[in-house]
């Protein structure tokens, strides 16, 4: 799929943070609001606390749907077509990677996927940046 070209003041980006925690053994997924808007995705993050030893798998997911399971989301996952591994982990750092993916139609909504394999809580810090572009100019 080939960039939409828009002038800059047409541009908006904004970040849509994530912060919860997810019970040991648990798969959760958090839904942002309706994005009404053509959008570009630009950034990924997510912090991992010290002692989350990998344990904690998060996922960035852009579906239609607001639906929100105890486990994974339908919807496009961002990293599925790009690597062997769908998710990050970490411990005792912070992940950001610069991802751009176009998505001209309206409507969707941002996810986030959490697996925590641990047997403790885990709190997930994360945050998904997207460009919008105005309606109407798919």
């Amino acid at each position: 799929m080939s960039p939409v070209k828009h002038s800059p003041a047409e541009r908006r980006v904004i970040t849509c943070n994530f912060l919860a925690t997810v019970p040991p053994g648990s798969e959760r997924s958090y839904t942002s609001y309706r994005i009404n808007a053509p959008i570009r995705t630009q950034e990924i993050a997510v912090s991992f606390a010290l002692n989350t030893n990998r344990t904690l798998q998060v996922g960035f997911f852009i579906s239609d749907d607001d639906q929100t399971p105890n486990g994974r989301p339908g919807g496009f996952n961002v990293l599925a077509n790009f690597g062997p591994t769908d998710y990050l982990v970490g411990d005792d750092d912070r992940k950001v990677l610069r991802h751009e993916v176009d998505l001209p139609s309206r409507g969707h909504y941002l996810k986030i996927y959490a697996r925590n394999t641990d047997g403790v809580s885990h709190t997930l810090d994360a945050q998904f940046t997207v460009e919008l572009f105005p309606k109407g100019r798919e």
